[in-house]
């Protein structure tokens, strides 16, 4: 760890300043970045599968919603013909001449039409007594004892419940094609109003299984994968969006109250939902295979990395053009510095901008502007410190100069002293004596600042000259004992005395 660290640290400092901005907007911005990516494609999945449940509830919801409306067109079809009084009062008359027979015909014709009209029914069937002129018309109008084939009626016309099935059958609309067509039929009975339980005749709305199964294809089209069916009460099928279906594959009469169940279809996990087709024991049911919402996901998480990946390309882009813009400003910045360095010490006017970099270069010229005064003052201060050197040099020589004239007043003194000394001129040789020791107390080596024990010798030989002159009438006592090492300007008390 230690080891990664130092190389860490020793690959920052050796990069470029570039290369620093480069690794700081990837650690800052694309890292963050990443995590939250993955973080979204990890619960892609299961917001995916709530999604695909929503969106599929509301497809089973408007399915069921299209086979309630048209289930009930068709059974209202049949209740508005058992509430038609006419119909049944002329169908309890087998033996009706055929003149109004055909009447009859032809105004039932004219309504079962227009009833065809309606919603999606495919066609209205009356299996009437064989004795009518117009039962084997094979449009609106069959024998009943087609009806008894069909299991829908016994011998004995004995009436059952009205029930759903579903059919199938030649249409005589293109015969010349052989068509048989598919239905899902509501079959109730005309009842003989002589015999409550037995019946005249047979009524058939017929719903196209062709039109129900295009209508589900387009609510499942909607999401991949969904299937959408019908099954009657004993779980077997009657249409639906895959027609290969094994027998009894269904649960009989499951409802699943608007909430999906875990179960396996037909080989393959899934979630199903079911719920019961108003006005009939039949139900609509719903399949979600678990590996479509699996497809969906895959689809989701790709697009979201594809947009990952593009947001991060972006994102680089952006951080190389902005680490080039502030990296080729340090580097102007640095060229200035080195021509600084080797001796050209003047501002640049380039205009660097008011952020950091820019701040930094005001105060780069500050402290160009700064030196250079310095410089000047310098140069000024070294010409004012040349100038005063010579002029102590010159001073240096010249009391140097003053330092040889007392050298040579002191020789031509002692020189008299001793020619004095000589000839036995005492008195003579006494004032030389004394002159010389003033002269060389005065001179004090050439020091400005003497003590006040100096200058009282001084003052003390000065009035022995005088008294040699005067006869020694001058007295003179000093007390200087306290003050006597404090030092004050050469000849300052002199002056008092002589005066």
């Amino acid at each position: 760890m230690r080891k990664l660290k130092l190389f860490i640290l020793n690959m920052l400092q050796n990069s470029s300043f570039r290369q620093k901005l480069m690794f700081t907007y990837v650690l800052i911005i694309i890292f963050p970045f990443a995590i939250f990516t993955a973080f979204l494609a990890s619960s892609t999945a299961k917001t995916v599968e709530t999604n695909m449940k929503s969106l599929v509830s509301q497809i089973h919801n408007q399915g069921l919603t299209y086979v309630n409306n048209i289930f009930t067109t068709a059974k209202y079809a049949s209740g508005d013909i058992l509430l038609n009084s006419t119909i049944i009062n002329f169908f309890m008359k087998p033996g009706t001449l055929v003149s109004d027979q055909i009447t009859m015909y032809n105004k039932l014709s004219t309504e079962l039409g227009q009833m065809e009209k309606k919603g999606s029914i495919r066609r209205i069937r009356l299996f009437v007594d064989d004795s009518y002129v117009f039962a084997s018309e094979k449009k609106n109008f069959f024998p009943v004892s087609e009806a008894i084939q069909r299991g829908w009626l016994d011998k004995e016309y004995n009436k059952p419940l009205s029930r759903w099935t579903s059919d199938k059958y030649t249409d005589v609309k293109i015969m010349y094609h052989s068509r048989e067509i598919e239905t899902i039929s509501y079959i109730s009975y005309l009842p003989d109003l002589e015999r409550l339980d037995k019946c005249i005749g047979v009524i058939s709305v017929d719903i196209l299984k062709e039109d129900i199964v295009n209508t589900l294809r387009k609510f499942a089209n909607i999401t991949g994968g969904v299937k959408i069916y019908i099954t009657d009460s004993k779980g077997n099928f009657i249409c639906g969006t895959d027609v290969s279906i094994p027998e009894n594959h269904f649960a009989a009469g499951m409802d699943s109250h608007g909430k999906w169940l875990e179960k396996e279809f037909m080989g393959e996990e899934s979630f199903v939902m079911t719920a019961p087709v108003e006005l009939t024991d039949w139900s609509l049911l719903t399949v979600l295979p678990k590996q479509s919402i699996a497809k969906s996901g895959y689809k989701q998480l790709t697009a979201l990395l594809i947009l990952a990946a593009i947001v991060t390309l972006v994102i680089m882009f952006i951080a190389l053009l902005a680490s080039r813009i502030n990296s080729k400003r340090i580097k102007r910045l640095n060229e200035y510095a080195a021509r600084v360095q080797k001796g050209y010490i003047f501002p640049t006017n380039e205009n660097f901008g008011s952020d950091e970099i820019g701040q930094l270069c005001d105060a780069f010229n500050s402290t160009i502007l700064r030196v250079s005064e310095l410089i000047q003052m310098q140069r000024s201060n070294y010409e004012k410190i040349k100038d005063a050197e010579l002029k102590i040099m010159k001073s240096e020589l010249e009391v140097l100069q003053i330092q040889i004239d007392p050298h040579f007043l002191y020789n031509t003194l002692s020189m008299i002293n001793w020619t004095a000394a000589k000839y036995g001129c005492t008195e003579v040789e006494q004032q030389i004596l004394l002159l010389s020791n003033y002269y060389k107390s005065c001179l004090s080596s050439g020091k400005m600042m003497i003590s006040i024990q100096d200058e009282s010798e001084i003052i003390s030989t000065y009035i022995k000259l005088q008294n040699l002159r005067t006869d020694a009438v001058i007295n003179f006592e000093c007390d200087i004992d306290a003050i006597s090492q404090y030092k004050i300007p050469k000849l300052t008390l002199q002056p008092l005395v002589e005066n």
